[in-house]
């Protein structure tokens, strides 16, 4: 379980029991990052179903730099209907989003709620990095 600093954390576990699932965030930053928003909301899937989620973003100082975590009750997407290739670390199935040579956004279940790491608009952050933030990705405890 992860508890996170700078706020956000605080924040998170308020929103918690009104999401009605587990809120999953990164244990680790990259080195510039600052926390920049965190926001809840709806969604309702093509059969009209609402699904409710979250999103954290981080900013990197330069326009367009922010990435992100999100996690909702609709375990399967149209982002994830195809996946560009699944990787196994540590027990975890990832699926990679991948714009050319670049992931873009990287996501896991976990039971019937899914989770993803998004990149900058730039796609600023390397690949590595993208996995090291959804590998370090535990559900908030409060702090």
């Amino acid at each position: 379980m992860v508890a996170l600093a700078h706020g956000v954390g605080a924040q998170s576990v308020l929103l918690e029991p009104s999401l009605g699932f587990p809120l999953y965030l990164p244990a680790v930053e990259t080195a510039t990052a600052v926390p920049n928003d965190f926001h809840d909301y709806t969604i309702r899937d093509e059969q009209g179903h609402l699904h409710y989620g979250y999103r954290v973003d981080w900013y990197l100082g330069s326009a367009g730099e922010y990435y992100g975590i999100e996690g909702m009750n609709w375990s399967d997407p149209p982002l994830f209907a195809n996946p560009s290739a699944t990787v196994t670390v540590g027990g975890r199935s990832y699926m990679l989003i991948e714009d050319g040579a670049h992931v873009h956004d990287i996501g896991w279940r976990a039971g019937r709620d899914l989770y993803w790491v998004s990149n900058t608009l730039n796609e600023v952050l390397t690949n590595r990095q993208m996995l090291a933030l959804a590998e370090s990705a535990r559900p908030l405890t409060a702090p």
